[in-house]
């Protein structure tokens, strides 16, 4: 791997896959109606000491796709999750600590009835020096289960 000066790379581990869930943060059963709400959810972690140290230095960003199996449309659910991390919070999820949350709620009527399969990716930008935020190497990605939108 080949680093470019000023970037630097560190380990994150994300938990998949990525939850599917009511407005109340309760796990779903993958069959939701075009009429309500729902949320969808990804844990990560970081997992190296280098990381830890940049808790409260990074900003993340979270952006969630529904992609149709078969015939159908795609989505780049929006708005994205962007938050910055928490001093001294390395774990990140749906019920995490004020500011650490990662869920992103769908409004009701957003995904045509159909069969998707749901992914999340998290990049993040470094804030060294202040006001001068940068991408920083690290990402990770996770694909979701399947669920179906249907019309009542």
């Amino acid at each position: 791997m080949t680093v470019t000066p000023g970037e630097q790379a560190a380990d994150i581990q994300a938990s998949c896959p990525l939850q599917v869930l009511d407005p109340k943060g309760v796990p779903s059963n993958l069959i939701l109606r075009t009429t309500d709400d729902f949320q969808l959810a990804i844990e990560f972690e970081f997992i190296s000491q280098n990381t830890q140290d940049l808790a409260g230095t990074l900003t993340f960003e979270i952006k969630y796709f529904a992609e149709s199996i078969g015939q159908g449309p795609e989505y780049n659910l929006v708005p994205p999750v962007t938050k910055k991390t928490v001093d001294n919070v390395y774990k990140y999820n749906a019920t995490a600590p004020p500011g650490a949350e990662t869920a992103l709620l769908v409004k009701a009527g957003t995904m045509a009835p159909g069969v998707y399969r749901v992914a999340a990716m998290v990049s993040f930008k470094l804030d060294c020096p202040p006001g001068q935020p940068r991408p920083f190497r690290m990402t990770t990605y996770c694909e979701g289960p399947a669920i179906e939108v249907y019309k009542p």
